[in-house]
């Protein structure tokens, strides 16, 4: 990823792979504050919004009964997009290309940057 959080881990959520998280919180500074905060991505309504998740500072950090934290939970919720899950009418569809049916392997678009930058060559 590229742009201002390119050091920061990104993943998608499995159960809704068309929300992306980009961690904006490292876990050093997550343990001095007693917060996370995430980045979410919808990719159907293209929506960004900032998630805020209370981590304890000292000791274990307890795992939730579902295994996701409530504020992400909520999250996901309310980006659950009925009846628009093909990626193709999506506002973001490539920024997550597992999310297609089966997952489209990434050399399909390393193949196509490949091309794009021999025509801008053969152009030059």
């Amino acid at each position: 990823m590229w742009g201002r959080y390119a050091d920061r881990r990104e993943t998608f959520e499995t159960t809704a792979p068309w929300i992306t998280w980009t961690w904006l919180s490292f876990d050093r500074e997550t343990r001095i504050t007693g917060r996370s905060r995430l980045l979410l991505t919808c990719c159907i309504c293209g929506q960004k919004e900032t998630v805020r998740i209370r981590i304890p500072r000292v000791g274990p950090v307890p795992k939730p009964p579902n295994g996701i934290h409530p504020e992400r939970l909520r999250a996901i919720e309310r980006h659950q997009h009925p009846g628009q899950r093909n990626p193709s009418d999506w506002a973001l569809p490539l920024r997550n290309p597992q999310a297609w049916s089966g997952g489209l392997p990434l050399s399909v678009f390393e193949n196509v940057a490949r091309t794009a930058q021999m025509e801008a060559r053969e152009d030059d």
